[in-house]
């Protein structure tokens, strides 16, 4: 199966030296550091919930490990300062805003009727379109228009309705033209508009996480006081700030994991449906072939067999992702800021499931940093 040719692509778990290499990476002891985080919060739960042991016993063991996995979430917080200026110019880098406003532009020129074939191509007509009124008066990029019967009197446009057609093609779609054809790209991108989209909202999401988690991590350790205020005043402010800045980055990387599961998961439909399906069959047939034949035609079979096992690791790949885009999104919906839970069922996600879906978040990682086996 694509998890067993995925898992054999990584090199021992048993020996010690690929450990070490993976602890010398920065998300290598970032995730570890997690795993041992959720595992301490996880014992604190069990031995709050009264599981075994005496009373006394059970509550001092819940205090330790709860110590311990506070401990742990803040010093991941020392780790992580900084990353949201190397997000930004990861952002900046990527281009990934000429690629999305590439693509707006090629939107607006086929609305406009401009063709986008290449030179030497024989242009096709561009016919007339019918007749259109705007849906409704919105900022929002991906309202548009509605087709008008000629016929049909009922279907005559208001007054606001004709003032916010010709806002939209007078001063909203030339606005955007222009924006867009700024910063669009001068080359054909090989990315498609739904994973650029998806791509830039997760990363924006990312940005916010890392921005808000740097501003709770200085604010709390008292970076920003405010010295001419009480004590009592100082630290009152000190923790509302820390607070705010806390939820705030919670919102911001529930919208980015949010973003990245539909990606992923359209991204792993469509890999099934193509580039899977592909491979499966020209494995079939290159068995058929050398079932149908007197000859062995080895060479062809062990090429199709070590296409289809690359197609099967990018499989596992996409997997991993999808897979902690999953777990990702239940934790955060359970974080302070967007408490989903909390709001829908009138309680809290249950901790234990919450303590998993953050190991196996961490595990996905750990598993992508892992060391590679030699070939």
């Amino acid at each position: 199966s694509f998890v067993t040719v995925g898992l054999q692509r990584k090199a021992s778990v048993w020996e010690l030296k690929n450990w070490i290499a993976l602890s010398l990476t920065l998300d290598g002891r970032d995730k570890i550091t997690k795993v041992l985080q959720y595992v301490s919060r996880f014992l604190g739960w069990w031995f709050l919930a009264g599981v075994g042991g005496a009373a006394f016993y059970r509550k001092n063991q819940s205090i330790r490990f709860t110590t311990l996995y506070k401990a742990l979430a803040n010093s991941r917080k020392a780790f992580r300062l900084g990353r949201s200026i190397t997000e930004a110019h990861k952002i900046a880098t990527m281009g990934l805003v000429g690629l999305v406003c590439w693509h707006i532009q090629q939107h607006l020129d086929r609305l406009e009727g401009r063709s986008g074939s290449p030179e030497g191509d024989e242009e096709e007509e561009v016919r007339k379109p019918p007749k259109t009124i705007i849906r409704r008066a919105s900022s929002n990029i991906g309202w548009g228009p509605m087709t008008l019967d000629e016929d049909d009197d009922d279907a005559r446009p208001s007054l606001a309705r004709t003032m916010s057609g010709i806002a939209y093609r007078k001063m909203y779609r030339p606005l955007l033209s222009r924006v867009s054809s700024t910063f669009a790209s001068t080359e054909t991108p090989a990315v498609e508009l739904w994973k650029a989209v998806g791509t830039a909202t997760k990363m924006l999401g990312l940005l916010g996480f890392w921005l808000g988690d740097n501003v709770n991590f200085l604010t709390s350790n008292g970076a920003f006081d405010n010295y001419k205020l009480s004590n009592e005043d100082r630290l009152a402010r000190r923790k509302r700030w820390a607070t705010f800045a806390s939820q705030k980055a919670n919102q911001a990387y529930f919208v980015g994991a949010v973003a990245g599961l539909l990606t992923n998961a359209y991204a792993y439909y469509r890999f099934q449906q193509d580039k899977l399906a592909q491979a499966r069959s020209k494995y079939e047939v290159a068995l058929q072939e050398q079932l149908g034949s007197h000859e062995i035609e080895r060479e062809e079979q062990y090429y199709a067999l070590k296409q289809l096992k690359k197609v099967q690791e990018k499989q596992f790949s996409l997997f991993l992702a999808l897979l902690k885009s999953c777990v990702d999104v239940t934790v955060f919906s359970n974080n302070p800021g967007v408490d989903l839970h909390k709001k829908w069922r009138g309680s809290k996600n249950n901790e234990g499931l919450h303590c998993l879906c953050g190991l196996i978040s961490a595990g996905t990682v750990l598993f992508n940093n892992f060391p590679d086996a030699k070939a």
